[in-house]
């Protein structure tokens, strides 16, 4: 082969591959998750239904009021690994709006001893209490 043709041949593969880099960094941010917004110490986001979920906290509060509403939008779950590992929290209050607690959502909050329920939660997936000591003194574990 050719100095010139070696020369071309370099030329296209380094164009070829800038954009095969260009084409995966587009594809790779068209597939982000849902932008999480904050209120106070809370982090959420909207959900397609209108409604909001709780997906993280970044407080070091010890009793924990989740609101019912963020900005006249109704809070209707508290998302997978929300509060996960927030040792400081002793006790949390759940409000009526909320309808779903997703998986590991308390996992590792464990001084959370007092937990307040309401009877609209009709899903609690599993793990959302793991290693809390509210969920060690449930009898075999049951919620």
């Amino acid at each position: 082969m050719t100095k010139s043709k070696t020369t071309l041949l370099l030329r296209c593969t380094k164009r070829v591959l800038a954009a095969a880099i260009i084409l995966s960094l587009i594809f790779s941010l068209a597939v982000l998750p849902t932008s999480a917004y904050t209120l106070g110490d809370f982090e959420y986001k909207n959900l397609d239904d209108g409604t909001v979920e709780i997906s993280g906290y970044k407080g070091s509060d010890t009793e924990l009021f989740i609101p019912s509403e963020i900005y006249g939008k109704k809070v209707t779950s508290i998302g997978w690994y929300a509060f996960e590992d927030c040792t400081t929290i002793n006790s949390v209050i759940i409000p009526e709006s909320v309808t779903e607690i997703s998986f590991g959502a308390f996992y590792g909050c464990t001084s959370l001893s007092s937990i307040s329920i309401p009877d609209n939660v009709t899903r609690i997936y599993s793990g959302a209490f793991y290693k809390t000591a509210w969920y060690d003194n449930q009898p075999n574990g049951i919620v």
